[in-house]
This record gives structure tokens, C-alpha cells and sequence, in this order.
């Protein structure tokens, strides 16, 4: 018989939930406490304060979104640095239908909404950004370098997670979830191109 979610769990993902549905200014404490099923005494146990808590929830995210994708990876069983670049761009594909993205992006959401409210938030979201951005840039760089290939890996990238950022919030606006996904598969036809691929799929 599975255990019940510990209390610290039930706070991160109520607050998860909350903070997509209604963004961080709009998302309270205790709306945080009911859903989770904690006491108010719980809530500063684990958190001090509800920068804390959404601090933690951004950390958690930006973890998990890089554990799926690494995950998603080593099961492609792909061998060659091209192989894992277009892996990589499935694998976030494939996330935008599961629970890690189909319902948007915290990092993009917290950036926009914190930048002048909550600077220190947004710091935080804008840092998982550039990790997120500077592995795929390494991954393009080693991809480019296989083939011999001179190209912008840094625009490319800035390119790759626009793509994903902008089909997220265009699916929530026009209620399509595969907004990204189909930004994503345009970004990977102009990506083979690019990298002279054919239709074939690269090996």
C-alpha cells in the first residue's frame, strides 16, 4: 500500500498547481495549506515564508524538467553527438504532453510575473534559463563539430527554447496543448536543415 505524499511534498505540489493556475502575486498561503490537507503550523515548518516555497518549487522544476530530459536520452540509446541533439529536441517535445510541461513553464511564468515584483525570483527562474540554455548550446556545439558544421549554436539555442516558451503560452492562451509541441517539430525540420540532414533521422 503506497505511503501518503510527506507534508513537504503536498506543499510543493499544491503551490505548483496554485502558482500555474494563478500566477505567484494571486496564489496565497493558506489556499496553499487547505489543498495540500497540512496544518498552518506545517507551512513555516518547512518554509519561512512564501518566497521560500515558491524558491523551492522553481528549483524542484528546473531538477525534474533536466532529470526527464536526461532520463528520455539514455533511452534513445542515441551514440553520436547528433543523435543526442535530436533526442534531446523529442525528448522536450514529448514533455510538453506530460505533467513536467503541459501545463507551462514556472521558469518562463516567474520570470515574466517577478521581474519587478519579486527580483529575487525571477533572478532564480532566469538562472535555470541559462543552464537550460547553455547545455543545449554545448549540445549543439558538440553536434556541429561531428559534422563539421560552422553555426550559431548560441542563437540556435536562444531559438530552440523561444520555440518551446512561446508554443507553452499560446497553448494556454488558445487552450491547444500542442501549440509547443508543433513549435518544437518547426524548430527540428529547420534545425536538420541546418545540420544538412535530410528527412532522414539521425543516427
Amino acid at each position: 500500500m503506497a505511503r501518503p505524499a510527506k507534508a513537504r511534498e503536498r506543499l510543493l505540489d499544491a503551490a505548483e498547481d496554485l502558482l500555474l493556475a494563478r500566477g505567484y502575486a494571486a496564489t496565497q498561503l493558506d489556499r496553499v495549506r487547505e489543498q495540500a490537507g497540512v496544518s498552518k503550523g506545517a507551512i513555516f515548518y518547512h518554509f519561512n515564508s512564501k518566497e521560500a516555497l515558491a524558491e523551492a518549487i522553481l528549483e524542484r522544476f528546473f531538477e525534474r524538467l533536466v532529470t526527464e530530459a536526461q532520463d528520455a536520452l539514455r533511452a534513445s540509446g542515441a551514440t553520436t553527438a547528433t543523435a543526442r541533439l535530436f533526442a534531446y529536441i523529442d525528448a522536450v517535445a514529448t514533455l510538453t504532453r506530460t505533467p513536467a510541461l503541459a501545463r507551462g513553464c514556472l521558469l518562463g511564468m516567474m520570470t515574466m510575473e517577478c521581474a519587478e515584483t519579486y527580483p529575487p525570483l525571477a533572478s532564480l527562474a532566469a538562472d535555470g534559463f541559462t543552464k537550460w540554455h547553455g547545455s543545449l548550446t554545448t549540445l549543439i556545439q558538440e553536434a556541429a563539430s561531428e559534422r563539421r558544421l560552422d553555426v550559431d549554436a548560441t542563437g540556435l539555442a536562444t531559438s530552440f527554447l523561444a520555440a518551446v516558451e512561446g508554443g507553452l503560452l499560446l497553448g494556454r492562451q488558445s487552450n491547444t496543448p500542442p501549440a509547443a509541441e508543433s513549435a518544437i517539430t518547426h524548430f527540428r525540420h529547420y534545425l536538420a536543415f541546418v545540420f544538412q540532414i535530410g528527412k532522414e533521422t539521425p543516427a
